[in-house]
């Protein structure tokens, strides 16, 4: 197959880019990865349940500065999903956007959550939008949660940046239905920056292959920090490339 072309230039549709006045900042870019081996690496958990083992946050505030935080797990004799919530919560703070490129973010904290019952109303009152997903599995399993609601006032909202602007705004041949990844999109809409093929650990494949050489008991103490050092470049630089 030939490559794609990425040559010309993005058609874009000015009422779907309209729906960025919808952010309030500071915007918060984020970013997950997870690990669902058939064979269980953390304690309590089952074959392929998916673990979340990292988040990188990219805080964007009004006046242009950029502000990063991250966390990785760091053994694994434990389920990781409380420490990663946790640790993103206090992170986000309590204002501004929760920024995703896709539902998938969404997806695993609603998945926490529902393990995890303690995160339930802390993730609504911060997050006040992933109410109704939240409350859709138990809703099909007859179980109520008509107590669980946001706080009167405040939160950050959600945005799907992928989904509602990309994925319906900008229009080129590279960009059909389902391939309007971040990858793609980021060689289309930010040309100046460098390739996404120059980082250390530049796809999701090399990325789950190095979580499980992290986790690994047979990888030498020695072997770790390098390894958790070409992780990270991976996740820090994908959630505000756009």
């Amino acid at each position: 197959m030939p490559p794609p072309d990425y040559s010309g230039e993005v058609t874009t549709v000015d009422s779907v880019l309209a729906r960025l006045d919808d952010l309030r900042f500071p915007l918060h870019f984020v970013d997950f990865e997870t690990l669902n081996p058939a064979l269980p690496i953390f304690v309590g958990t089952c074959p392929f349940q998916v673990s979340r083992v990292q988040w990188s946050v990219h805080t964007l505030r009004a006046d242009g500065r950029l502000d990063h935080a991250e966390w990785l797990a760091s053994d694994a004799p434990r389920d990781p999903d409380p420490e990663f919530m946790r640790t993103l919560l206090e992170a986000l703070g309590t204002e501004g956007t929760f920024v995703h490129y896709s539902a998938y973010e969404r997806t695993q904290l609603v998945d926490i959550a529902w393990r995890h019952a303690e995160f339930r109303q802390p993730l609504v009152d911060r997050i006040p939008g992933f109410r109704d997903k939240l409350t859709e599995k138990p809703a099909r399993e007859g179980v109520s949660y008509a107590g669980l609601r946001p706080a009167a006032s405040g939160g950050l909202a959600d945005f799907d940046l992928g989904m509602r602007v990309v994925r319906e705004g900008c229009i080129h041949p590279t960009m059909g239905p389902g391939h309007y990844t971040i990858k793609t999109a980021i060689k289309l809409l930010a040309r100046a920056l460098p390739p996404y093929e120059g980082l250390a650990v530049s796809t999701g494949d090399q990325a789950l292959l190095a979580t499980r050489e992290l986790f690994a008991h047979g990888t030498p103490p020695a072997q770790v920090a390098p390894v958790a050092k070409h992780h990270l470049p991976h996740r820090r630089t994908a959630g505000a490339r756009l």
